[in-house]
């Protein structure tokens, strides 16, 4: 599915051939597909994205309304840095799921690197990414106000967003919830944030 390629009659067969292999392995579609899904998910954890975009693929084939597939590739493609892309799959996902937590904190994330990339010239639509990512994160704590990772997420975009203030608060909630913050972040917002609270 990602790339939207045309394929040759040979990449159809074996598809049809892996379909058929994996529904006799895990008796159901989507069963298969949940059972490919963890293995993409695995390989994206490892680093490892762009063997993960090729299990996501194959999830794709075997299940096309299953969330975690667009999820997955949302992830993968806000790694690459293709915030758009990210933003759209992250929506469907969002649409075969929509109150799942971790799809909106996740869109969330993309919304907050795509505006992060957005040209200060293009104020409004940049304004515009930051408030979408705002309203998801609300809509996923108010859903999962345990999952730390949000926290974190959430302080990363504020941080973004040159509020520092917003963003420190947000790690404290993050290591309430027993997030461990990456040193480099914190030393990052520091920089910015503890001059600013001393007034220099």
């Amino acid at each position: 599915m990602y790339g939207e390629a045309d394929k040759t009659e040979a990449q159809i067969k074996c598809d049809e051939k892996f379909i058929i292999e994996q529904v006799e392995l895990h008796d159901t579609p989507q069963k298969a597909c949940d059972e490919v899904l963890k293995i993409a998910w695995h390989f994206y954890y490892d680093g490892d994205h762009k063997t993960a975009i090729k299990r996501f693929n194959q999830a794709w084939l075997l299940n096309k309304e299953n969330p975690g597939v667009y999820w997955g590739f949302g992830a993968v493609l806000n790694q690459q840095g293709e915030f758009e892309q990210a933003t759209k799959m992250g929506e469907r996902a969002l649409e075969l799921a929509p109150i799942n937590p971790d799809i909106m904190a996740d869109l969330a994330f993309s919304y907050g690197n795509k505006a992060r990339h957005t040209s200060p010239f293009k104020g409004k639509e940049r304004n515009a990414s930051f408030i979408k990512s705002y309203e998801l994160f609300e809509k996923s704590v108010t859903l999962a106000p345990d999952r730390s990772m949000t926290y974190y997420q959430w302080a990363i975009v504020l941080y973004y967003d040159k509020e520092y203030e917003e963003s420190w608060k947000m790690v404290d909630v993050a290591k309430e919830h027993g997030h461990e913050i990456h040193a480099e972040f914190l030393k990052r917002l520091s920089n910015e944030y503890l001059p600013k609270r001393k007034g220099t």
